[in-house]
C-alpha cells in the first residue's frame, strides 16, 4: 500500500471530504461502543460503586466525610485509573484493528487521506471516551451529593463542572498519547500497559521532578486548585510539592503533549505499511 493511497468509503457516487470525514467519525463512535463496551462500562462504574459501598458501610458519614470521599476519588481514581484505562482500551489499536480485520481497505478513497481517516477515527473515538469519562464523574457526584448527609455543594457546583472539564481534558491528552503508541509499535497494548504503570502510576506518585512526566500530575495540580486545600489533602500536597504546577502551566503542558502526540501519529500514519498488521499483532 503506497503512502499516497487515500481512503475510500463504501458509498456510491461522489462524496465531499466533509461528509466522508463525518461518516468515518460516526462509524468510529458505533465501533467504539461495540468493541470492549462491557469492559469500558465496568471501568466507568467503579467510582460510583465505591460511593455506594461507602454509603452502605458508613451510614453515619458526615457531609465532610462525603466531600473528602468525592475529592479523593476524583483525584486518585478518576485520572489515575478510570480515564487512562478507557483511553488505552480504545486508542492503542485505533488503526491497527482495522488493518488486522481487513476493514481498512474499505476506508481508502480519493476523498479522504490517511491522515484524514486517522483524525476522523480519533475524533469519533474521543467523543465517546469523553462522554464515558464525564458520565463516570457525574455518577460519582450524584452518589456523593444526594441521599442522606450529602456532601456540601457550593453555588454553581464547581465541584462537578470543574471535575468534568478536567476529566474531559485528561481523556483528550491520554487518547492522543495512546493513539501515538498505537502508530509507533506493533504490539501497542503491551506498550500502553507499560506506559500506564510506569508513568501514570509510579512516576505520578513519586514526590520528585520525575512526576512531571505524567499526565496525572498536571490533572491533579488543576484539581487541587479547583477543590481548595482541605486538611485531608495534606498527603497529596506533599506528593505534588510546594512548587506544584499552576493551572496555566498545566493546561499549556497538556496541550503541547496532546498536539505533539497527534502530529507524530499523523506523520507515521502517512508512511507506515499496514498490510502486515494482522501478522504483527499475532
Amino acid at each position: 500500500m503506497s503512502t499516497e493511497q487515500t481512503v475510500l468509503l463504501p458509498e456510491a457516487g461522489p462524496i465531499s471530504p466533509t461528509r466522508a470525514w463525518l461518516a468515518v467519525a460516526a462509524f468510529s463512535v458505533r465501533q467504539t461502543m461495540r468493541k470492549r463496551a462491557i469492559l469500558a462500562f465496568a471501568v466507568m462504574a467503579v467510582p460510583a460503586l465505591l460511593g455506594v459501598i461507602v454509603r452502605v458501610a458508613g451510614a453515619r458519614l458526615s457531609p465532610d466525610h462525603m466531600s473528602a470521599f468525592y475529592w479523593g476519588t476524583t483525584v486518585f481514581v478518576m485520572p489515575t485509573a478510570v480515564v487512562p484505562l478507557i483511553a488505552m482500551l480504545f486508542c492503542t489499536t485505533l488503526i491497527l484493528n482495522e488493518a488486522a480485520e481487513g476493514t481498512l481497505v474499505y476506508l481508502f478513497t480519493r476523498r479522504l487521506s490517511r491522515r484524514g481517516v486517522l483524525l476522523a477515527k480519533f475524533a469519533g473515538t474521543l467523543f465517546t471516551l469523553v462522554g464515558l469519562a464525564c458520565v463516570a464523574q457525574l455518577l460519582l457526584f450524584l452518589v456523593a451529593a444526594t441521599g442522606a448527609r450529602p456532601m456540601r455543594v457550593t453555588s454553581g457546583a464547581p465541584e462537578l463542572w470543574g471535575a468534568l472539564a478536567v476529566m474531559a481534558l485528561g481523556a483528550v491528552v491520554l487518547s492522543a498519547i495512546f493513539t501515538m503508541l498505537g502508530m509507533l509499535f506493533a504490539r501497542p497494548l503491551r506498550i500502553g500497559v507499560g506506559y500506564l504503570i510506569l508513568c501514570e502510576w509510579v512516576f505520578a506518585s513519586i514526590p520528585l521532578n520525575v512526576q512531571q512526566f505524567s499526565v496525572n500530575y498536571y490533572l491533579r495540580c488543576i484539581l487541587v486548585r479547583i477543590a481548595g486545600t482541605p486538611k485531608t489533602w495534606k498527603g497529596l500536597r506533599d506528593v505534588l510539592g510546594e512548587d506544584a504546577a499552576t493551572v496555566s502551566t498545566s493546561l499549556l503542558t497538556l496541550a503541547v503533549v496532546a498536539l505533539a502526540a497527534l502530529l507524530v501519529s499523523a506523520f507515521f500514519v502517512g508512511c507506515k505499511e499496514f498490510t502486515k498488521a494482522r501478522e504483527e499483532q499475532r
